[in-house]
């Protein structure tokens, strides 16, 4: 019995594909720095996922949170939770810092610095 085999094209449409005013939707949704730089080494939304997808959807663009993490990750955006599981609120000029941080990480790449990105958690010693 032979394999079977699709044609070239058969088969189901990306979401793009059938929607291609999706990703512009997407992008407008989407931290206004980011979509006037979209080559910032540094790319980061304050919405959740399920929030753009319900603004989506209003937009006659359905879409499920799923895919809209997924269209992120393609557009090289890292998905991080945007709540603190720690007690105490976020600083006030949170949007401040990570602006500042994207410029001087822009202002070291353009000069041929390198850059790394470190993550910190505070952390309490045990015992004395």
């Amino acid at each position: 019995m032979p394999a079977r085999i699709r044609r070239p094209g058969a088969g189901r449409k990306s979401t793009v594909e059938r929607d291609p005013k999706l990703l512009v939707s997407l992008d407008r949704l989407i931290e206004p720095d980011t979509r006037r730089d979209p080559e910032s080494p540094l790319r980061w939304i304050c919405k959740s996922t399920r929030k753009l997808a319900a603004q989506l959807t209003r937009q006659k663009h359905p879409v499920s949170h799923e895919k809209v993490a997924q269209l992120l990750r393609d557009q090289n955006y890292s998905l991080q939770s945007n709540r603190k599981t720690e007690e105490g609120a976020d600083h006030p000029d949170r949007d401040a810092q990570f602006r500042h941080i994207s410029a001087q990480v822009k202002r070291a790449l353009a000069t041929g610095m390198p850059v790394i990105s470190v993550d910190t958690k505070k952390k309490e010693l045990l015992g004395t």
